[in-house]
């Protein structure tokens, strides 16, 4: 059996051993090392060319990696754990490179999911986070907005905020739609004119859209 390669980059005691403990037992995972800091992240990707790398989002210099780990070593997929709430973390890790992002308050069956999800060359982000997160991003567009008619452009509509909400709750695009009595096609529709609405980048756009499908 080929493992799946693993390097540990984080420098919290908890969250480590959260993460060993989850992956223990895995027969088809391998932890091959663990870096206490974004220098060592970089050297061992480069020397051990892991197929996972999982990175602590508060990991010193972490977050600066991400362009390098992707020169270093394209092969290596990354999963972020960091603050839901924190919108510039989630936001800069899956913009950057990183397919996969992830709760600090993990649960363990939700990392072993993540990580096949990234081996198999899918994206990865909880859709309880990603709700968080729009959330997050369309009150601060509202804030930011100065004139009227630009916060009227960036408002949702009764029925976007409904999707949402619903998207908050874990549901799938298909349920969303019999759950309102609409088609899978007109929640994606609702969907895109969110991502419009927020300014949402593609790479995160992909992010939403797969885990909105995922079942």
């Amino acid at each position: 059996m080929t493992r799946i390669r693993i390097l540990v980059a984080n420098h919290d005691f908890h969250l480590r051993e959260a993460l060993l403990d989850a992956l223990n037992g895995q027969e088809d995972m391998q932890v091959v090392g663990e870096a206490r800091d974004s220098d060592h992240a970089l050297h061992l990707v480069e020397v051990l060319r892991p197929d996972i790398l999982l990175l602590d989002a508060l990991l010193h210099g972490g977050m600066d990696t991400l362009p390098m780990i992707a020169e270093i070593n394209p092969g290596t997929r990354i999963l972020v754990f960091a603050d839901p709430t924190d919108v510039e973390f989630v936001v800069l890790a899956l913009e950057q490179g990183a397919p996969g992002c992830m709760s600090r308050a993990f649960a363990a069956k939700h990392l072993i999911k993540a990580i096949h999800a990234l081996h198999q060359g899918e994206l990865w982000a909880p859709r309880r986070l990603l709700a968080q997160l729009l959330s997050e991003l369309l009150l601060r567009t509202k804030q930011q907005s100065k004139p009227p008619v630009a916060d009227a452009q960036a408002a949702l509509t009764d029925r976007e905020q409904e999707i949402l909400r619903w998207v908050a709750r874990g549901m799938t695009n298909k349920e969303i739609a019999k759950q309102l009595g609409i088609s899978d096609l007109t929640v994606k529709s609702h969907l895109q004119h969110i991502y419009a609405k927020l300014g949402i980048h593609r790479r995160l756009r992909l992010a939403i859209e797969q885990v909105a499908d995922r079942r």
